[in-house]
């Protein structure tokens, strides 16, 4: 843990020294198109609750309606949100891709020639790498419910599920560096289980920047990839660390 930490930190100040120079800002555009369109659905979303807001003025059961029509339309929030951490895990897997590759070239100097059936693949990749991540945290959820209503640990459960939630948006982002070292899906699984502190680390910073208002959910692929990147290539070749930091 300790090693992944120090990781972080030194990547963490990578990251603002690039932000700084402006470099991959260009990249925040797709983020900003997206959220766009978000924002606009939860509007609406809000806008459409306030015109139901009538039928608690119905005798006997409206307080009970509307509040049953704002569980639906929070609902929907909650699926809105989840549909677009999928869309950044996967529609937007390509320009993470080239993220990727951009940071390991400036670090190690090898070069990657980025094309359209890499693009196609790592759409593919990054679909499959999300159901499984989401397939893998909902059966590690289920199996922690049952061992907190079993052991009263209901005091820890939001601790819990946000630290299980980071581990699975850790591992999506550390795939695309395990994809550009041609490491199948079932290698990068394998990979995961053993660098858990890393997946940790890296999908608890991405969480904290998503949870910035408005601003987060833009930022926090881009700086959430970078972070991965530098991260995952010091883990593989801790002399790029002298030769970056030096």
């Amino acid at each position: 843990m300790k090693n992944a930490i120090q990781l972080h930190i030194m990547s963490g100040k990578l990251l603002v020294k690039d932000l700084l120079n402006g470099r991959y800002l260009l990249y925040f555009l797709p983020g900003v198109l997206v959220a766009f369109v978000f924002f606009n659905l939860l509007i609406f979303n809000q806008k459409a609750l306030l015109t139901f807001q009538f039928v608690e003025n119905i005798p006997w059961i409206g307080s009970y309606l509307f509040l049953a029509l704002k569980g639906t339309f929070g609902a929907f929030d909650f699926i809105l949100n989840q549909i677009f951490v999928f869309l950044i895990l996967t529609a937007l897997s390509p320009i993470h891709t080239i993220i990727g590759e951009k940071v390991a070239t400036s670090l190690s100097g090898k070069v990657f020639n980025f094309t359209l059936l890499q693009a196609t693949h790592a759409v593919a990749r990054a679909f499959f790498i999300a159901l499984i991540a989401l397939f893998l945290e909902v059966i590690v959820l289920v199996v922690y419910w049952g061992i907190s209503k079993i052991f009263h640990l209901d005091w820890v459960d939001e601790v819990v599920y946000f630290l299980i939630a980071a581990c699975f948006y850790g591992f999506s982002f550390y795939d695309y560096g395990l994809e550009r070292d041609q490491k199948n899906i079932a290698q990068s699984i394998l990979y995961s289980l053993r660098s858990v502190p890393y997946l940790l680390l890296t999908g608890s910073l991405f969480l904290a920047i998503y949870a910035i208002p408005i601003i987060g959910i833009i930022v926090a692929p881009i700086c959430t990839i970078l972070i991965a990147t530098y991260v995952y290539e010091f883990y593989k070749n801790p002399n790029l660390i002298s030769k970056t930091t030096g």
